[in-house]
């Protein structure tokens, strides 16, 4: 913990990139791959259930201690984070005279801190939070506070994180970007498989590296080839892959999160691609009478739902609009220029239109009308814009 709890500092101490990459290659040189891929895990945000709450560890933390309920908010107040107030208070108050110790990371994340599901009464969590605190230093203790309730977070981005990795591990950035898309079992057979020339194993569902909208310099556009670009309309969706590999179909957000469940209208019609695509767009509610998007309020009645009912996906239809091909016949082939993949992406969603087509042709007899939504394809691909000067972009978007 003491040599995390370093980096730690070192990234929130300074405002440098390059320190703050520097810091991180050190670390995944210097440390051991068992608490190195914890750090990582860490780092990177990846989804762990809190072990306790703010409200446990602020009670505790007042039986303990002498200060009054009213002035520990009062101090809350002004610093805005309980996990760091109590480490500061802490520093103060007499835990029992116990040292600290330099216990590692992954003996307090695989040992340690799951004690607490053993626990039975409130006095049991007591005891091991206290003994917890009494063998750390106060930044230690910020640290552990922020692990246990679920809401570790440090001055570094993802990306920065990958390049303090690649440049301690030799691994270029987009092959760990790639590898490390979607969560992950922090182990050591991961991380040195990671970090190898061979790579860890890819697992079926596991998804590309979204690619961004970033800010357009203008003044640089105009000087550019007007028909070596690609322009297209941005929807008021949710940015999506969807990927057919192993007879399964995965469906992940921009953010990592896997909501293959919330749109099983989407999981049924990529079944019928074969194995081996990754296709990434955009999710929408789609008004087919208007063909028009829904507003977004009526997609974000189908998100973070563990069941989506048939009245639901009934009265919030979704559709997939693709923008890129990424994987085809199980190849990468993010290499290939735009206006290649464009070509296969195109071959790819009319072949579905296709399917699904012949697939209603053969139900007519129980095809009730024209504006069911299924009995279309679901997946279309964005328009490509005609233009000749950016201008006509601006004019576009007017």
């Amino acid at each position: 913990m003491r040599r995390f709890t370093q980096l730690f500092q070192e990234i929130d101490s300074t405002t440098s990139t390059n320190a703050k990459v520097g810091a991180l290659q050190a670390y995944f040189q210097d440390e051991e791959p068992k608490n190195a891929v914890w750090a990582l895990y860490l780092l990177l945000g990846k989804t762990r259930k809190r072990t306790v709450t703010s409200t446990v560890l602020r009670n505790v933390f007042l039986n303990i201690s002498d200060i009054p309920e009213w002035l520990f908010k009062d101090c809350y107040a002004h610093v805005g984070d309980s996990a760091e107030v109590i480490a500061l208070l802490l520093r103060d108050v007499d835990l029992g005279g116990s040292t600290a110790s330099n216990i590692e990371l992954h003996q307090w994340l695989e040992q340690i801190i799951p004690k607490v599901k053993e626990t039975e009464t409130d006095e049991e969590v007591q005891h091991l939070i206290v003994s917890w605190w009494a063998a750390l230093d106060s930044t230690e203790i910020f640290v552990l506070n922020k692990i246990l309730t679920g809401a570790f977070r440090v001055g570094v981005s993802g990306k920065l994180v990958i390049k303090g990795l690649a440049a301690a591990s030799g691994v270029t950035e987009p092959v760990l970007a790639h590898r490390l898309m979607g969560d992950f079992e922090p182990t050591v057979e991961f991380f040195e498989q990671l970090i190898s020339e061979e790579g860890a194993e890819q697992s079926p569902s596991q998804p590309y590296p979204f690619f961004l909208a970033s800010p357009l310099d203008e003044e640089k556009f105009t000087q550019e080839t007007m028909a070596e670009w690609q322009a297209e309309w941005k929807w008021d969706g949710i940015r999506a892959q969807i990927i057919k590999r192993q007879g399964e179909v995965f469906i992940w957000s921009r953010g990592e999160d896997l909501v293959t469940h919330q749109f099983p209208e989407l999981e049924e019609a990529f079944l019928r691609l074969s194995d081996g695509y990754v296709v990434d767009g955009e999710i929408v509610c789609w008004d087919q009478e208007n063909q028009k998007p829904m507003p977004f309020n009526a997609l974000q009645k189908r998100l973070g739902r563990k069941r989506v009912t048939k009245k639901l996906m009934a009265e919030n239809p979704v559709y997939f609009i693709a923008y890129d091909l990424i994987e085809q016949d199980r190849q990468d082939i993010r290499e290939m220029p735009l206006g290649d993949r464009r070509h296969y992406l195109e071959t790819l969603v009319k072949s579905m239109q296709s399917s699904t087509s012949q697939s209603d042709s053969q139900s007519e007899e129980d095809t009730a009308d024209s504006s069911n939504p299924d009995d279309y394809s679901r997946v279309s691909i964005t328009e490509s814009l005609a233009f000749d000067t950016f201008e006509d972009l601006q004019a576009l978007r007017g």
